[in-house]
């Protein structure tokens, strides 16, 4: 579940809820003009300008926040603002889950290894075609507007909701016996790992 300590921090991701997280955490990165490096990466023709620029060391490339692009913004700010986005999304993560990202060298590269392990996986084909349908059917009256946010977020694009077969459902160590093989596929899934202590006598 996300967290957040004062009206001003940044929500803390600790594996439960990534989709609802996702948004708030683009919305703080957009704010501080960090999303595209996240979304994108740093560009390569900001690679190309940096050996330009080497080059012809005494041109200087200076652009307002309105006509920043790949070609008018240095190489130098495009790794700041890489750096500042990573730590970012350090701060905003657990130490359960920072340890899934820790050697993450760009915000991306973080951000993609959330997104692969965290992403909206659901066993329901039924919540998924009524997230997708924006009909209102006569079954779901019963459910609360606050859930009709995952439509909202998924027909922005914001979301993808994707289908997770039972037979993958990680919650599954958790609540069912499990046979020796299944348990460990989901305990890797899980990102622990089995220690094996053998006693001498």
């Amino acid at each position: 579940m996300a967290s957040l300590t004062s009206a001003n921090a940044i929500p803390v991701f600790s594996g439960e809820n990534f989709d609802f997280w996702s948004i708030k955490i683009k919305t703080i990165l957009r704010a501080y003009d960090l999303w595209e490096v996240v979304e994108n990466g740093i560009p390569k023709a900001a690679a190309l300008l940096k050996e330009k620029t080497e080059a012809a060391e005494s041109t200087t490339t200076t652009t307002t926040k309105s006509e920043s692009s790949p070609t008018t913004v240095p190489m130098k700010e495009w790794q700041k603002k890489d750096a500042d986005a990573l730590a970012k999304i350090h701060l905003a993560v657990s130490d359960s889950i920072f340890s899934r990202i820790m050697n993450s060298t760009s915000a991306k590269e973080a951000w993609d290894t959330l997104q692969d392990e965290f992403k909206g996986n659901c066993d329901s084909k039924s919540a998924i075609a009524i997230a997708k349908n924006p009909v209102q059917h006569r079954k779901t009256k019963h459910i609360q507007i606050k859930y009709h946010f995952l439509r909202e977020a998924e027909s922005n694009g914001e979301i993808s909701l994707i289908h997770c077969g039972t037979d993958e459902q990680i919650a599954d160590i958790f609540t069912k016996a499990l046979p020796k093989a299944k348990f460990e596929f989901l305990r890797d899934k899980l990102g622990v790992r089995g220690i094996s202590i053998k006693e001498e006598c």
